[in-house]
């Protein structure tokens, strides 16, 4: 069974959103479950899986906000529950706020942001515009640089793991500036874009009596309980075979070689930076992928390593 296919269909089925979008909120749904202490390692170093996503889609037609709130929220709520593991960052923060936070709360989690379009306009317009872009590269990263303060003197988080997914409208291009590309955030985001859905629903398929409701709310409680024993499971290092190592080393030199071609034309391309990170995202999308179809055997395994294909 995998996860990413069914909680896709599981979402799908009820909420006439995007099936893209469904799908990249499974994999944020995994990835944070996932958590710091699995990684795909590498000659260069240690990638984590965390995973970044925006969905770029109309209001009201784009059902972006539901699924989100609706069957994100709720799973994560669920696995807070059990385990006492809140996953569930703040979506919106100051630099010194999340830190602050960070510090004396949990340093792993989601951001879930319905709407990200002011997340990159209030930069533009305030002087911290370079610190607010490079705070968020360095969620991503997983290592917050110290930073010191007359009013909190030295703040200082060791390591975090931050899974990001948001939503907006294409008003987002109208607000979104080339810097944030520039300088390596917009790099690290997987986009997405509304190609166009309709749902035509049935006399019998909008409305929900108690016995649906309560079929919906116990398969919630479900995927919560089985991400928890995934989070607990012993296997921490995700190593592909060697076919898929092939396809992933060829595809990173493909992508590179075409982002050196285009950076030596143009030392602004903002293609050339972001196909530069794309090899990153494909090796970690590979490994979730892996974590995806074994989400439910994964925690009886005892092995250190686990194998998985492209």
């Amino acid at each position: 069974m995998d996860f990413i296919e069914e909680f896709t269909g599981f979402i799908s089925e009820r909420v006439p959103t995007a099936d893209e979008w469904a799908e990249d909120l499974a994999v944020a749904l995994l990835s944070t479950t996932l958590g710091r202490k699995r990684l795909i390692s590498t000659s260069i170093g240690n990638l984590r899986l965390n995973v970044w996503h925006i969905y770029i889609g109309p209001s009201g037609l784009g059902y972006k906000t539901v699924p989100m709130k609706e069957y994100v929220l709720t799973i994560l709520s669920h696995m807070n529950e059990i385990t006492g593991d809140d996953l569930i960052l703040p979506s919106s923060f100051s630099y010194e706020g999340m830190v602050e936070y960070m510090s004396k709360h949990n340093k792993e989690g989601i951001i879930i942001r319905d709407e990200v379009s002011t997340l990159f306009k209030e930069p533009s317009t305030k002087t911290y515009s370079a610190d607010a872009i490079e705070f968020m590269s360095q969620l991503y990263d997983g290592t917050i640089q110290k930073r010191y303060t007359r009013k909190a003197k030295l703040d200082h988080v060791s390591y975090c793991y931050v899974v990001f997914v948001g939503a907006t409208t294409p008003y987002l291009y109208q607000v979104l500036d080339e810097e944030v590309f520039v300088q390596g955030l917009g790099n690290r985001i997987l986009f997405d874009f509304w190609k166009g859905n309709l749902k035509e629903y049935d006399g019998d398929e909008l409305f929900y009596d108690t016995s649906k409701k309560l079929m919906r709310e116990e398969k919630l409680k479900d995927y919560a309980t089985k991400l928890c024993n995934l989070r607990k499971a012993k296997p921490t290092i995700f190593l592909p075979e060697p076919d898929a190592a092939h396809i992933l080393t060829e595809f990173k030199n493909n992508m590179e070689e075409e982002a050196y071609r285009l950076y030596e034309k143009d030392t602004r391309s903002l293609l050339a930076t972001y196909l530069a990170r794309t090899s990153e995202m494909a090796i970690k999308l590979s490994g979730i992928k892996m974590a995806s179809r074994l989400w439910d055997v994964i925690p009886q395994s005892q092995l250190s390593n686990l194998i998985f294909t492209a």
